[in-house]
């Protein structure tokens, strides 16, 4: 037999009703010996404690009772306060990034609110100098975006562009 089913027949029929077989465990189990002897001290102590008759009230119980009651429910209102503040200002701090992203995602790349990046920059030379080399173009290109010159002018052809 396993100790947890002797330990269980223990509780529940008590050190003085077990079968031949649970007495035989307990006799041979040091564990178990001594779990049933504490088990039987226990019954013991409740059957004293039974036999004890109840103490009365104390003058001034029942108003430290309420006293108590009253200092409770004002600790749970102070705690449902706190946590009204937490979650108030968990919602503002979600509201805040979210908002903080949709800008984020909203705002042009470009504009009056940023400046031109580096990259569009060294792109916009490249188109520049694809244009100078293009033959299409290249009468106006070397005319119109020579080194030293910021761009096109009335220029060339003496009409205005």
């Amino acid at each position: 037999m396993r100790c947890v089913e002797v330990r269980e027949n223990v509780e529940e029929l008590g050190s003085d009703a077990l079968p031949a077989s649970i007495r035989e465990h307990v006799v041979s189990c040091a564990a178990c010996a001594a779990y049933a002897r504490e088990w039987q001290l226990v019954g013991a102590g409740l059957r004293a404690l039974a036999r004890e008759p109840v103490p009365e009230a104390s003058l001034g119980f029942a108003a430290r009772v309420v006293r108590r009651l009253e200092g409770l429910a004002e600790a749970g209102r102070k705690r449902e306060e706190l946590w009204e503040r937490v979650g108030r200002r968990f919602v503002y701090g979600t509201l805040l990034l979210a908002l903080t992203t949709l800008l984020v995602l909203l705002l042009p790349s470009s504009g009056p609110l940023r400046a031109p990046t580096t990259a569009e920059a060294y792109f916009a030379g490249l188109e520049v100098a694809a244009a100078a080399s293009d033959p299409l173009f290249a009468d106006e290109a070397s005319s119109d975006f020579a080194p030293g010159r910021s761009g096109p002018t009335e220029g060339s052809s003496g009409r205005p562009r």
